[in-house]
């Protein structure tokens, strides 16, 4: 609906107003290549625990073609974190979820979180240390602002 652009452009004409240099930061956070309001939860969650920016939507190629995309996660370390939402991951397709995820580890090498709604919206901070413990943070994880 909006670019980043469009949000800083709009926050640049604000300047001075109340919030506004929190909004500056938040819009930095903004990720259109995201595809769900669950994975953006989780991102920010991560981010805002203190710990390395995601890349996001990372393809995983086999002979030039991609055969799995991941939500988000750190393509060097080939850990990624997977929203599965109530609405698309449940009955059979949680088999299917479970089967790509240990093809991904098994002849891939990848290590894949998935997160559902109770981890990224609850109180605790479960995704942020199991995202810390994994990629060897040995900062503290911070607390999120909101």
């Amino acid at each position: 609906m909006v670019s980043p652009d469009d949000v800083r452009n709009l926050l640049a004409r604000l300047r001075g107003q109340r919030f506004v240099a929190k909004a500056r930061r938040l819009a930095e956070l903004c990720e259109p290549a995201t595809e769900s309001h669950g994975e953006s939860w989780m991102r920010l969650r991560i981010v805002d625990a203190g710990l390395p920016r995601p890349e996001v939507q990372i393809p995983v190629v086999l002979g030039g073609r991609e055969l799995y995309r991941l939500d988000a996660g750190y393509p060097e370390l080939r850990l990624g974190f997977e929203y599965d939402g109530e609405e698309w991951h449940r009955g059979a397709q949680i088999a299917a979820d479970e089967a790509r995820r240990d093809d991904l580890l098994h002849r891939f090498g990848w290590t894949v979180v998935a997160a559902t709604r109770e981890k990224v919206l609850g109180a605790r901070p479960a995704i942020e240390r199991v995202v810390a413990d994994l990629i060897g943070w040995a900062g503290p994880v911070a607390r999120r602002e909101w």
